[in-house]
């Protein structure tokens, strides 16, 4: 599902961040999400601001 959100919401216009392990963080990006977090290592809430 998170993969198609991703798609769906940059198709639509969006600015897209998203959690991941580091393994899958290009693969995240492929899909088209600007920011990555990787969720073993870092905070969310440290790495973006106003979502």
């Amino acid at each position: 599902v998170g993969s198609i959100a991703i798609q769906l919401a940059k198709h639509l216009g969006a600015s897209v961040a998203t959690t991941a392990s580091g393994r899958n963080a290009d693969f995240v990006r492929e899909l088209g999400a600007d920011v990555v977090v990787d969720y073993r290592t870092e905070d969310f809430a440290d790495v973006l601001d106003g979502y």
